[in-house]
């Protein structure tokens, strides 16, 4: 559980996307996706662009996608992909 002050800490910018698996007795792995990669998982877990959509709203998320880097992280262990996570921030 975070402290308490950590609430009225201010937002840090964002790095990138983080898409966990949780696989009993698998060893940590973390795999570098494509924008477009990273771009199904978004649309599978219904990712919301905003209403009305709009083809500008579209293009500039695609655009900013583009810009973050996104893994799979699969493990079997909480710590271990921990440890794997702290090695690319």
């Amino acid at each position: 559980m975070p402290p308490a002050a950590a609430w009225e800490t201010a937002p840090v910018p964002m790095h990138g996307f983080i898409f966990p698996s949780y696989v009993a007795g698998a060893a940590a792995r973390l795999t570098r996706l494509t924008p477009f990669e990273a771009l199904e998982r978004l649309l599978s877990d219904r990712v919301w662009l905003g209403y009305p959509i709009t083809e500008q709203k579209v293009s500039r998320f695609l655009a900013w996608l583009k810009g973050q880097p996104a893994y799979h992280l699969v493990h079997g262990n909480v710590a271990e992909g921990a440890r794997l996570l702290e090695e690319i921030c």
